[in-house]
């Protein structure tokens, strides 16, 4: 097996409340949001360094419409806030 690198989505404030969905490894996750700043959501390069770009869907708390939402992991430990991209 491969030897993966990760890099890392997360808040750093609460700018959001509540899930995030995506695909990792074939198994589809939902999490809560915010995301803790100190464990993240590790989301995997395609290859060491190799800059990967991720697509999740995000809700917020009392809406029904799932947005979607990209992201790039440039680099192993690379770190993302969510808050930062929402924003955009």
């Amino acid at each position: 097996m491969p030897i993966l690198s990760y890099g890392y989505l997360l808040t750093y404030r609460t700018c959001i409340e509540g899930t995030i969905s995506f695909e990792l490894f074939g198994e589809k996750r939902v999490e809560d949001l915010p995301i803790d700043p100190q464990l993240g959501i590790a989301f995997p390069l395609k290859g060491e360094n190799t800059p990967t770009i991720h697509t999740v869907q995000y809700q917020k708390k009392g809406e029904k419409i799932k947005k979607n939402l990209e992201f790039k992991i440039n680099s192993e430990d690379d770190v993302i806030d969510l808050c930062d991209l929402i924003k955009k």
